[in-house]
């Protein structure tokens, strides 16, 4: 018969091991593991962010009626996770292509209508979610970001996609809900996207199909 304490033991050991093994990860490397990243702390504010700068891997700032973000940001040259979620952004700053530990950047709920150029400076970029914002077009740039596993871009005027998005090949989920397509712009889609990219979208519309 099994001894359960032995078991108990076993857990205990495992636990703990992950436990500095996260510790560790959160405390000296700059570009954290994915899977990690949601185990470090996070912080929610620019003063209490500030008295440990190097330490911050996680920044939230949702709901502080932002319409810009403060260029103090780039103290945090460790960032790997941003959330900009329900501001009054209009744009992203030039100055977030230089913090090149970004896997995360999460802008949802804004006023955002451009994609600067340097958003796509981010070579570990992971998750880009900009769902409801003011964004008609999507650059060819986007190829840019070859880590790139999630774009969210749902209840935004955008009707048509870039056939770069297919050179996205870590790309497993596109959401574009709430977003006008038509069938051969969605057809499209499905075509040059790998057979592992979900696309999460509203019924198609034959607005596509006027110039026929």
């Amino acid at each position: 018969m099994a001894d359960p304490s032995r078991h108990q033991t076993s857990f205990s050991r495992s636990a703990l091991i992950l436990f500095f093994v996260t510790a560790t990860l959160c405390s000296r490397a700059q570009l954290i593991s994915y899977e990690f990243l949601d185990t470090c702390r996070i912080y929610r504010s620019l003063s209490e962010a500030m008295k440990n700068p190097d330490q911050v891997y996680r920044l939230h700032l949702e709901k502080q009626k932002l319409d810009s973000i403060p260029q103090v940001v780039l103290a945090f040259r460790n960032l790997n996770e941003l959330n900009l979620n329900k501001n009054k952004l209009k744009e992203l700053p030039s100055f977030i292509g230089r913090l090149k530990y970004l896997q995360i950047l999460m802008a949802e709920h804004n006023r955002i209508d451009t994609l600067n150029k340097e958003l796509f400076w981010l070579q570990h970029l992971k998750e880009l979610r900009l769902g409801d914002n003011n964004i008609e077009y999507i650059p060819p740039s986007i190829k840019k970001l070859p880590e790139l596993k999630i774009l969210s871009l749902w209840d935004n005027p955008v009707d048509a996609y870039p056939a770069e998005l297919g050179e996205l090949k870590e790309l497993t989920v596109l959401d574009i809900l709430n977003n006008q397509i038509g069938y051969r712009e969605l057809e499209k889609l499905q075509t040059i996207l790998a057979k592992q990219t979900r696309i999460i979208h509203s019924p198609p519309c034959k607005c596509d199909d006027e110039d026929q």
